[in-house]
């Protein structure tokens, strides 16, 4: 006996439609946009993001406790008198928060944005240094 809810057939209509809706979105299906990576030591950590066609201007950057966020967009405009032959960039906006491992110095913290790569590093706060602590036999 067949217990499935669904015919097999309709699943990979399912796909189908998911795929569609993610193509016509334009960002692929199980990523976060925009991609981020993470470096950390015991300073503090810089964190870099792909940002192609995004301009500075639309982005902002904000750092709460052990919480850095970043939030943009991105439009694209159709030339003037121009017909839309096919479109696959589209108009988006997008939030990424991503929390540290620490709480970071929000005065010393720097960001530049070149080439579509936004770096940012961040200064650990100095009560969430590491210490060493030192061994004596007395």
């Amino acid at each position: 006996m067949d217990t499935m809810l669904w015919p097999r057939h309709s699943l990979g209509l399912f796909d189908r439609l998911w795929e569609a809706f993610d193509r016509d979105w334009g960002l692929p299906r199980g990523e976060e946009f925009p991609p981020i990576n993470v470096y950390t030591n015991d300073e503090g950590a810089l964190v870099t993001v792909e940002l192609p066609g995004i301009e500075e201007k639309d982005l902002e950057l904000s750092l709460e406790n052990d919480t850095l966020t970043l939030r943009g967009k991105r439009s694209v405009t159709v030339p003037e008198g121009a017909t839309v032959l096919r479109r696959e960039r589209r108009d988006y906006s997008f939030t990424r928060s991503i929390r540290l491992p620490f709480q970071a110095e929000t005065k010393k913290g720097a960001a530049r944005y070149q080439n579509g790569i936004l770096s940012i590093e961040l200064h650990r706060r100095e009560a969430d240094k590491p210490r060493r602590i030192a061994i004596t036999n007395k």
